[in-house]
């Protein structure tokens, strides 16, 4: 072995060994016994391609257990890749409807050298429904506080106005709108168009069309007018007179909603009471009447008393 390099023959036995037991090995590998393994809590996802029907509820069961077969580095890759049964249903029989599971619709990685061995169970049900599509109207959803230099001329409206819903025939009947993702009141500083969102999360199960809309805000600088001197009256109350016999009211609002009430419109009622009322009165709430929508009505005092006989002049109200 002379015209061989030295590194290669100094201890040229245990080299050989090694390259011996490095062969072998590999050849094990190649030719290794296949492993088993059950996969337990496989998702079961169906859907349904008939135009004219839609799944009610979730697959029974909605898992299921598969038994794989292949070599044990194949196994393992089934942690980071996990399977899951899907299936189309292209043809819907009933409203109730067995399926049975083909090999084919569990996914999984097919370079894993893997075999299906079970499904168990075989089969699952489903419930569907037939389709409906109906219009709603969107609703408007508003949180935070608007600033206080202004007040609304209008209420806030969505741009388009409805939407159409489709999902399952009862679960349509049982809507009355579509609400949409809130707007803070807080950022808005004039007159315009906010975009915003269908609120899905509400609305599970449901398409809607358009799912982007526009919020549009009229607003103007807000006012406050005050009428000094408003007479009160007892709704219903014969022979009874509330003491004091006038109250301040302060209308708060847009500035040309504000400035278009008439005066003579805004009145200041006290209800009748349920009981008998005793020579010394009683004391009751007032309510201010005749503000418009987006307009706030406030009296100076929140409470009168209420006396039986003729109202008394410049009274005290105690």
């Amino acid at each position: 072995m002379r015209f061989l390099p030295t590194f290669l023959t100094r201890n040229w036995t245990l080299k050989l060994a090694a390259f011996t037991l490095a062969v072998l090995l590999w050849t094990l590998v190649r030719v290794e016994a296949p492993d088993r393994q059950a996969i337990p809590g496989v998702p079961v996802r169906v859907t349904v391609s008939d135009p004219e029907w839609i799944i009610s509820s979730a697959p029974v069961p909605a898992q299921v257990q598969v038994g794989f077969m292949g070599p044990t580095r194949g196994l393992l890759r089934l942690a980071a890749n996990p399977p899951v049964v899907e299936m189309i249903v292209e043809r819907v029989s009933g409203q109730d409807t067995l399926l049975t599971i083909p090999s084919d619709a569990v996914r999984f990685p097919q370079d894993a050298g893997l075999t299906i061995e079970s499904i168990e169970p075989a089969s699952v049900q489903i419930s569907v429904e037939r389709k409906m599509s109906r219009l709603f109207p969107f609703h408007v959803a508003m949180v935070g506080t608007l600033d206080p230099s202004l007040a609304f001329v209008a209420h806030p409206v969505a741009a388009p106005s409805r939407g159409r819903v489709q999902g399952s025939a009862s679960a349509v009947e049982q809507l009355q709108r579509i609400p949409l993702e809130e707007i803070d009141l807080s950022v808005v500083r004039e007159s315009g168009r906010i975009a915003t969102s269908v609120d899905f999360d509400a609305m599970t199960g449901f398409t809607v069309t358009p799912s982007d809309v526009e919020v549009e805000f009229r607003l103007e600088q807000a006012v406050d007018r005050v009428f000094e001197s408003v007479p009160i009256s007892v709704e219903g109350g014969a022979g009874l007179v509330a003491d004091p016999a006038t109250v301040g009211v302060t209308l708060h609002g847009a500035g040309s909603l504000v400035e278009s009430i008439n005066p003579a419109d805004v009145r200041v009622l006290v209800r009748d009471p349920p009981f008998p009322v005793a020579d010394t009165g009683v004391v009751l709430p007032v309510v201010v009447q005749g503000a418009p929508p987006l307009v706030t009505a406030r009296a100076t005092r929140n409470t009168v008393r209420v006396r039986t006989g003729r109202r008394i002049p410049g009274g005290t109200g105690r």
